[in-house]
């Protein structure tokens, strides 16, 4: 009845609106392509983003976004994701860049109802955890783990964060960081020429499925709604499909059949 209970809660929270776009009450005025409705980084793979006024970009995307991931250390290092952990989705982090290094807030976020529904005790791990890592990454172990069809190294962000996370996650997981010198190439065969860099070198990604920006269009999810509702199925938010970039359009998926985009001098 618990489980039920929760994942009730957890369906009735996903169907709410909670942007512009998720309304669908965005428009473009005469003459525009599109617009950008919001901007948003997701420090942690799989885990909540949080919208931002703006954002940099470096050369694996927007800065902060994807940096961190978390894995299952046996039998071979391998990344995690809401696929295979739902429950992934009532956790939120957030970074702080600066000179010395990176500082990042792991939260666990329960969802409505009850506490005892999520499992909460008076004996609980502490709801938040930060973590403070070395911008060279003094201190920390190296690993090897794959993501999809890649082997990347990256380093393990130490045993506080694995403990705290596998607590709240319910299941044996440790954090890994890009850390400086990260490399990982995005895959050569769905990369067109123009897309390449100085010397036609491929664009580098972070821990991100596949490219360094995941953008999507607000006509596209008000389509995908109306045949959800057309099938008796409950809206969805456009937070479900974690993109960077949320863009005002006229026409549902028309952004799939974008070659370039230019936002600004970008």
């Amino acid at each position: 009845r618990r489980r039920a209970l929760a994942a009730r809660a957890l369906r009735d929270a996903a169907a709410l609106p909670r942007t512009s776009a998720d309304r669908g009450d965005t428009a473009l005025a005469p003459g525009e392509a599109f617009r950008v409705d919001s901007v948003h980084v997701h420090p942690v793979k799989s885990l909540a983003g949080h919208r931002v006024a703006a954002a940099a970009l470096d050369s694996y995307g927007l800065v902060g976004d994807r940096r961190f991931m978390v894995y299952r250390p046996n039998p071979a290092p391998r990344f995690v994701t809401q696929r295979q952990k739902a429950r992934m989705a009532l956790f939120a982090a957030r970074t702080e860049v600066g000179a010395a290094g990176v500082s990042l807030e792991l939260s666990w976020l329960p969802g409505p109802g009850p506490r005892e529904l999520w499992g909460v005790s008076p004996f609980a791990l502490p709801e938040r955890l930060t973590c403070s890592l070395p911008s060279d990454a003094a201190g920390l172990s190296r690993v090897r783990v794959g993501i999809w069809d890649d082997e990347v190294d990256a380093y393990d962000v130490g045993d506080m964060a694995a403990q705290w996370i596998s607590y709240w996650l319910q299941d044996r997981v440790r954090l890994c960081w890009m850390g400086p010198g990260f490399t990982r190439p995005v895959d050569e065969r769905y990369t067109p020429d123009y897309a390449r860099r100085e010397g036609f070198k491929l664009p580098q990604v972070s821990f991100g499925d596949g490219y360094p920006l995941l953008l999507a269009g607000t006509a596209s999810l008000r389509e995908l709604n109306r045949r959800l509702t057309a099938a008796g199925a409950n809206p969805v938010c456009m937070d479900r499909f974690r993109p960077n970039l949320v863009v005002t359009t006229a026409e549902p998926f028309e952004e799939d059949m974008w070659k370039r985009v230019r936002i600004g001098s970008v």
